[in-house]
């Protein structure tokens, strides 16, 4: 484990900020050698304590970077394992990994592509549905499905109305005139 060494950020004119913005805390080599310390006896490790960076004109400050290097004790005190050596504590299903239909993909795109037209159309969110074949995306998906464009915008906007409104021509699609207020709202 590798953590920085707060004494050492004396050298780099930090005040009183951390050296990694991200970072929530960094220790002191004391902190850092009593956090070891605890982990080693709540777990059965032993810890070897070094670093890397030392500043050749003054070493009173430590290593720049600390290291704890943990090795495990003995196994005799823990409970046995499966074969394998692990066990499940924990499991989450992501929906991401889930296929969705070629109908859903399409929607999805189809709504970030209006969104980002939303703002510079005058038509009051009308988009040509020729112009939609440009989006790589989009036209992608629609010849996957083997539909036309219109069909396949026909199909999504029985399908989800209260996004999508196709005119009745079938030329011009929009969001919902809620939503094209929504988005317009909140980017202003």
């Amino acid at each position: 484990m590798t953590t920085p060494n707060r004494e050492f950020n004396v050298f780099f004119n930090l005040g009183n900020r951390l050296r990694i913005q991200d970072h929530k805390f960094e220790w002191t080599r004391g902190e850092f050698t009593k956090w070891c310390e605890d982990v080693c006896r709540d777990y059965n490790y032993d810890v070897e304590i070094s670093g890397v960076g030392l500043n050749q004109g003054n070493n009173s400050y430590g290593f720049c970077t600390q290291i704890g290097k943990f090795r495990r004790r003995s196994l005799r005190d823990f409970p046995e394992v499966s074969e394998n050596g692990y066990s499940e504590s924990y499991s989450v299903s992501y929906p991401v990994h889930q296929k969705r239909s070629i109908e859903d993909r399409f929607h999805y795109y189809l709504l970030r592509e209006m969104y980002s037209r939303a703002q510079t159309d005058e038509e009051e969110g009308w988009v040509l549905v020729s112009s939609l074949r440009e989006s790589p995306r989009l036209s992608k998906i629609t010849n996957k499905s083997g539909k036309d464009l219109p069909d396949l915008l026909t199909t999504i906007s029985e399908k989800h109305r209260h996004h999508i409104q196709l005119s009745p021509g079938r030329r011009n699609v929009r969001l919902t005139p809620q939503d094209y207020e929504d988005q317009s709202s909140d980017e202003s």
